[in-house]
């Protein structure tokens, strides 16, 4: 991500984005049958789950950061 096109700020933020949904997932792994960080089918269930969560049962969120929570998991599990 070092190399990447984002201004500093952005990769400030993906870092805490994605270091948030680790976090939760590290919380919820026993929900999932195959690791969803290689898995791709395991990967969706994951951060469906984590943007309901996220939506509903974690702090309350706007939609602008569940937004941009997903934008950062997009590129996290991109690169």
């Amino acid at each position: 991500m070092a190399h990447a096109p984002l201004s500093a700020e952005t990769r400030r933020t993906h870092r805490s984005r994605v270091r948030m949904y680790l976090a939760w997932l590290a919380d919820h792994a026993a929900a999932y049958t195959s690791d969803p960080l290689p898995h791709s089918q395991a990967r969706a269930w994951a951060v469906r789950d984590y943007r309901m969560w996220l939506l509903r049962d974690g702090p309350k969120r706007s939609h602008v950061y569940v937004n941009s929570a997903l934008i950062a998991l997009d590129d996290f599990h991109t690169r």
